[in-house]
């Protein structure tokens, strides 16, 4: 059981080195952090259609014609998102935005619901209703900038979750090994 622990022990500052440090990267970095997983996930989609082409063709019999055409949509999309990531990064975020807007159009139907119903802080809904449409349009008008905005605030997350990760080890390590009874963190 002591060799169990010490090994969880050991993985999980090994994990939480890792995370401290995909987050400090993409702290510090959030632009290239942001271009090349763009890039990473262009290559995975061109290397998967590919994939998908040579499958097709090793065994026609069986595969339907389907299958072609979305592996040559999978490889042209993905040698698309290799050779421009930045148009990526745009899409997903311009993407993101439309959600955003079109969820706080429907949660500002929804808070004047609330306010129909009798329901007196409907307003509060209304507000953060309001603020999601003013997030959405942000995005879709700055799509670049909202994506390194949001590569900083999941850095920030990673880095904390490290941080925390590695104290809650060193912490339950220092209980483990104290001789009384005292286990209060």
């Amino acid at each position: 059981m002591k060799e169990l622990l010490k090994r969880t022990k050991v993985n999980i500052i090994i994990s939480s080195i890792i995370t401290i440090l995909f987050g400090i990267i993409l702290i510090v970095w959030p632009t290239s952090s942001t271009l090349f997983i763009s890039s990473l996930a262009g290559w995975l989609l061109f290397l998967g259609g590919i994939i998908s082409v040579v499958i097709y063709f090793s065994t026609r019999q069986t595969e339907p014609k389907a299958n072609l055409l979305l592996g040559l949509i999978v490889v042209s999309f993905g040698f698309w998102a290799v050779i421009r990531p930045s148009a990526l990064v745009q899409l997903i975020s311009v993407l993101f935005g439309v959600i955003l807007l079109l969820h706080g159009f429907l949660n500002i139907d929804d808070s004047l619901e609330l306010k129909n119903g009798g329901i007196t802080n409907w307003w509060v809904f209304l507000f953060f209703s309001i603020l999601t449409i003013i997030l959405g349009i942000f995005i879709i008008w700055s799509p670049i900038a909202s994506a390194t905005v949001m590569t900083i605030i999941s850095g920030i997350s990673l880095l904390f979750d490290g941080i925390t990760d590695l104290i809650l080890v060193f912490r339950i390590s220092h209980i483990l090994k104290s001789p009384h009874d005292d286990y209060t963190f």
